[in-house]
C-alpha cells in the first residue's frame, strides 16, 4: 500500500471516529433535551449542554492529531473518547440504566425494585417510547464510536498486505 493511500486512509478512518463521536453526543443530547421535557427535569437538559464539551474536545483532538501526528493528542482523544462517551454513556447510561431497565420490564421486574446492591439510579418505569428508543441508542452509537476507535489503533490490512500479517513472514 502506497503512502497516499495509507494517508487516505487514516484520513476516512479519522473522520469516521470523529462522526461517530458527533453522532454519539447528538443522541445523548436528544435523549435528556426530550427526557428534561418530558419529566420535568431541567438537570438532563444540562447534561446535554455539559457534554458538549467533550464532544468538543475530542474532534479537537482528532484535528490535531490529523494536523500534527502526534500520538499525544490520539491518545488524549482515546482516553476521553473511551472514559466518557464509552464508559459513561455508551455502558452506565445506554445498557444499564436504559437496556437493563427494558429487559427487566419484560420479565415484569421493576427497575425500582432491584436489590441495593445493584446500585441502579432513580429512573422512570419505560412508558415513553422515543425517550427509550434513544436510550438505548446511547448503548448502540457508543458502541459504533468504540468500534471506530479500535481501527485508529489498528487499522485493518487490505490485499496481500493483509495475507502476509496473517500468516507471517515465513521462508521455505
Amino acid at each position: 500500500m502506497n503512502t497516499a493511500s495509507r494517508t487516505e486512509s487514516e484520513r476516512e478512518t479519522l473522520m469516521t471516529a470523529g462522526v461517530w463521536i458527533f453522532m454519539t453526543w447528538s443522541i445523548t443530547a436528544i435523549h435528556h433535551y426530550y427526557t428534561a421535557v418530558l419529566y420535568q427535569t431541567m438537570w438532563r437538559a444540562a447534561f446535554a449542554a455539559y457534554a458538549a464539551i467533550p464532544m468538543i474536545m475530542c474532534i479537537g483532538y482528532l484535528f490535531l492529531y490529523k494536523r500534527f501526528q502526534k500520538k499525544i493528542f490520539l491518545a488524549a482523544y482515546l482516553c476521553l473518547s473511551f472514559v466518557f462517551f464509552f464508559l459513561v454513556v455508551g455502558i452506565w447510561e445506554g445498557a444499564w440504566c436504559h437496556t437493563t431497565k427494558l429487559v427487566l420490564h419484560a420479565f415484569g421486574k421493576r427497575f425500582a425494585n432491584a436489590p441495593a446492591s445493584w446500585n441502579v439510579p432513580e429512573a422512570p418505569e419505560p412508558t415513553d417510547i422515543f425517550s427509550e428508543t434513544t436510550g438505548v441508542l446511547n448503548f448502540v452509537f457508543a458502541g459504533f464510536s468504540f468500534a471506530a476507535n479500535v481501527r485508529l489503533i489498528k487499522p485493518r490490512a487490505k490485499g496481500p498486505h493483509r495475507v502476509q500479517a496473517l500468516v507471517g513472514r515465513t521462508q521455505v
